[in-house]
């Protein structure tokens, strides 16, 4: 108990610090009322461009998930039958695996649209979602979200996707800043309080004007759509089945 109070309190004395009294009142709403009664959601919504991925370690390869790595997805949090839900939406894997065969990561993509809780995000057709990206818990602490996080931009670049987007919680100080160090930009951010049906959203996007609003129902974001640019560089990367080797000089 004492430790969970702890944890609390710094986790707003950082907010505080970061974004102000609002960060404070939003945790502290988030663990205090009832979610089957009230959903809370404040998030920044990123992008990441095409980017040089560099070399990566030796005794690494990342490519994408095929039908008989149901397994090998599960091994970390999911079951074989959310990995089978996933995959009937159309969703992709990339799969960050050791010589060993033994998952290091995945991260998941979602083409056409995407559902963040009742907020409805319409994907052009040079864009995709990221979300659950997952380390493996020995892994942890070595890049490997960056790495999947550049990896996966060039992948999904040999595809036409140019812009990948995702949402990270604004109490989740510690993935936002290291996602925005490794080369993703902030476009904007959304705070919604849904009771039922009827839910009152703050949508804040850069180069415009932030607003409240009333909604009922699952109705889109207003974001600013996302240019579509070519890659910044060169890729040979497949559609079908990426694999990346490390260079032979490959810490």
């Amino acid at each position: 108990m004492k430790d969970s109070v702890i944890r609390r309190w710094r986790t707003a004395r950082r907010l505080k610090g970061d974004i102000g009294y609002r960060g404070v009142v939003y945790a502290t709403a988030c663990s205090v009322l009832p979610g089957r009664l009230v959903q809370l959601e404040w998030f920044v919504v990123i992008e990441r461009r095409p980017v040089d991925p560099g070399p990566l370690p030796r005794g690494l390869r990342i490519r994408w998930d095929a039908p008989g790595d149901t397994a090998v997805l599960s091994s970390l949090d999911l079951t074989p039958e959310e990995v089978a839900r996933r995959r009937g939406l159309g969703d992709r894997a990339l799969i960050c695996e050791g010589d060993d065969g033994r998952l290091v990561g995945y991260s998941w993509y979602r083409r056409g649209h995407w559902d963040e809780r009742g907020l409805q995000f319409p994907l052009a057709r040079h864009e995709a979602w990221a979300y659950d990206l997952r380390v493996a818990p020995t892994r942890e602490g070595r890049r490997m979200l960056g790495y999947l996080g550049a990896y996966s931009s060039v992948a999904l670049a040999a595809e036409g996707v140019t812009s990948v987007l995702a949402g990270i919680d604004v109490a989740n100080r510690g993935v936002l800043r290291a996602t925005l160090r490794r080369g993703a930009t902030s476009i904007g951010s959304v705070a919604m309080a849904r009771v039922g049906p009827v839910s009152i959203r703050r949508e804040d996007w850069d180069g415009r004007r932030a607003r409240w609003r009333p909604c009922r129902g699952g109705r889109p974001v207003e974001r600013p759509a996302t240019p579509f640019d070519p890659a910044g560089h060169t890729t040979d990367a497949a559609p079908a089945g990426l694999v990346y080797s490390p260079a032979p000089d490959a810490a």
